[in-house]
């Protein structure tokens, strides 16, 4: 019941890191949408010239090069998180094996358990039954 429920958390925690990951994208795509039309709004009736558009260029390259370098973080950080996945699923596993092993090596001294105290107490009637005899015999004697 505790890995099941451990195994839901990391699944719910998965997908909230998912949602998290995908409004933080939407919400810096949206500011860059606004700030663009703001851009292309204001340089329609306040041109400036070369000077300004190579400075949005630059913008917008360095833009792009910092959208490259976190969809390179966000897949090392998946590849990471996979890794964790399988590693964490596997030592599920393996616990409940575990887990299952040992009930089954309790069940089984339980029983080794039980058929010992049977025998244990069929061998303590015989030996009564042993010791019996010579005493009636023994009483039978002196009466």
């Amino acid at each position: 019941m505790k890995l099941e429920f451990l195994c839901l958390v990391l699944s719910w925690s998965d997908q909230e890191l998912k949602r998290n990951h995908w409004r933080e994208l939407v919400s810096k795509l949206q500011a860059n949408l606004l700030s663009s039309a703001k851009k292309n709004i204001l340089g329609s009736t306040n041109e400036n010239g070369p000077s300004q558009e190579h400075g949005e260029n630059e913008e917008i390259n360095q833009l792009r090069a910092e959208l490259i370098s976190e969809k390179t973080k966000v897949g090392q950080l998946r590849s990471t998180l996979d890794i964790a996945k399988v590693r964490y699923q596997e030592e599920c596993f393996q616990s409940t094996l575990q887990t299952r092993s040992a009930f089954e090596q309790l069940k089984r001294t339980e029983l080794e358990s039980s058929q010992r105290k049977v025998e244990l107490y069929e061998e303590l009637k015989n030996v009564k039954v042993d010791i019996e005899e010579p005493r009636a015999s023994l009483m039978d004697n002196e009466s």
